[in-house]
């Protein structure tokens, strides 16, 4: 949280207080967004230390491995069968070739030749060529194409919906799941939910309570009053004299019920939106890449 600052405001117009107050409002706007800012980072932290505990849930078989939403985990791909080819299968043969005649191989060897190298090119028009023998030259590249799959435990909550369980068959592997690429040697990612792999599970985040402590006061159900930056006064200048007065935000406490909770010290759980309970499958992601 931003430290506690205590600020007055001093107009150098003796005429009038505003800009005092303006400044002020611009000090606690600025606050404000930063707390926001603050609590929605803390409420990040607190889902992903929550989220976890998904790690500790029984697994499903082939899925020793499972990550959580924002770290997948990648699994091994199986070892796969060794496949015997025939060297001759797909062989072409070239009946015609071009051939490099002496015309063609003099002319060849003038137009790669500096012109004002070596006494010019007049040499090369009538140097003799003993002979000229055609070879073949391959060229050819080589590139990978490979899949990765990753899963993670996906969540959301339960209000009724239908969902398709392990009572409904055996998850399949990941790598027993059929995914092609839409195109080969073309990146792409694909998401899907395994078959079979949902079920229903008291929140992990509000233990099946639906309320979670408030992100703002942190169940202290007051915050700090932004007026005066929590001291109960702030200064005021009537014509060219500031002095301390009693603060019109808090009434002087220094503290005013959380806007967030309204004083309650809880507010609804984010992931389970008050139902209790979740829908918890299992994600798989499918990466093909090209090497």
């Amino acid at each position: 949280m931003p430290s506690k600052s205590k600020v007055g405001f001093v107009n150098s117009d003796s005429g009038s207080g505003r800009g005092g107050n303006n400044g002020g409002i611009d000090r606690n706007n600025s606050r404000n967004s930063e707390d926001d800012s603050e609590d929605e980072r803390l409420l990040a932290e607190q889902r992903a230390s929550a989220d976890k505990q998904l790690q500790e849930m029984d697994g499903l078989d082939g899925y020793e491995k499972i990550g959580v939403p924002g770290a997948l985990a990648q699994l091994p791909a199986p070892k796969a069968k060794r496949q015997e080819f025939d060297a001759k299968a797909g062989a072409k043969t070239f009946e015609k070739l071009p051939k490099v005649t002496e015309e063609i191989a003099r002319q060849t060897l003038i137009e790669h030749s500096p012109k004002k190298c070596c006494n010019g090119q007049g040499h090369l028009r009538t140097m003799p060529i003993t002979k000229v023998e055609n070879t073949l030259a391959w060229h050819y590249s080589l590139e990978s194409f490979v899949e990765s799959r990753f899963t993670c435990w996906s969540y959301e909550p339960y209000t009724g919906q239908q969902f398709d369980g392990r009572e409904n068959g055996r998850a399949p592997g990941p790598w027993d799941i059929e995914l092609h690429p839409k195109e080969m040697f073309a990146d792409e990612d694909r998401e899907i939910t395994v078959p079979h792999s949902a079920s229903v599970k008291p929140c992990h985040h509000c233990s099946q309570s639906g309320r979670v402590p408030c992100r703002k006061c942190r169940g202290k159900k007051t915050v700090s009053c932004s007026g005066c930056s929590g001291q109960g006064k702030k200064m005021q200048t009537q014509g060219a004299v500031p002095r301390k007065v009693v603060c019109g935000d808090c009434d002087g406490h220094g503290k005013k019920h959380c806007p967030v909770c309204q004083g309650n010290g809880d507010e609804q759980c984010s992931t389970c939106k008050g139902q209790k309970r979740l829908v918890i499958t299992v994600k798989m992601k499918c990466e093909w890449r090209r090497k």
